[in-house]
């Protein structure tokens, strides 16, 4: 990912760095095997849900939406930033003893303030059993995802068929077109009106 400088301090202009490089990622990935980069969901926890939310911040048109989990504010933007509908589910722990409760409501209330749709939702420590309920949330997100690559696959599959449809006609076509050729020279003249 990215180097911190200590628990919870990150080395800024590395971070910014790996940010690019992921937005960039997304974006060749997306042109290299033909899906939309814009469908595209982050689901991270601690540093990948630092550098999703990072992503967000810097690149807000990089991702469709993203599952944050204990995550904390990455850096403050410069610049307003419109996340306008893009939906952010962000799981934080009251007890963290990494990511204080406000880091993550700080988070939240940065998100929402640049138009993300912000679900927050605080548990009371980090006990296997809490954080199975977060995994439960993970689980939803997986299936909506699922849901997401089914529609991405099966527009995929239309527009290959397209294409094999459209190479089937061309080659009849090309196929027909000695025959037709050669019924052209077959036939009789006409003669010409007097």
């Amino acid at each position: 990912f990215f180097r911190r400088l200590a628990e919870g301090v990150f080395d800024l202009p590395d971070l910014h760095a790996r940010t690019t490089q992921l937005a960039e990622f997304i974006t060749e990935a997306a042109r290299e095997y033909g899906f939309d980069a814009g469908r595209v969901y982050a689901v991270g926890f601690s540093n990948g849900a630092n550098i999703a939310a990072s992503l967000l911040l810097s690149y807000p048109r990089a991702l469709a939406g993203a599952v944050l989990l204990r995550p904390m504010v990455p850096f403050a933007p410069d610049a307003p930033v419109d996340l306008t509908g893009r939906p952010v589910f962000i799981a934080a722990g009251e007890d963290d003893p990494v990511v204080p409760r406000e880091n993550s409501e700080r988070l939240a209330a940065l998100l929402q303030s640049a138009g993300a749709d912000v679900t927050l939702r605080n548990t009371r420590g980090l006990t296997p059993a809490e954080f199975a309920v977060e995994i439960g949330n993970i689980e939803i997100a997986n299936y909506l995802l699922a849901q997401e690559r089914a529609q991405l696959r099966a527009q995929q599959t239309a527009k290959e068929r397209q294409r094999t449809q459209a190479k089937s006609d061309k080659a009849a076509a090309k196929k027909s077109e000695p025959a037709r050729a050669q019924t052209r020279k077959e036939a009789p003249e006409k003669a010409p009106d007097k």
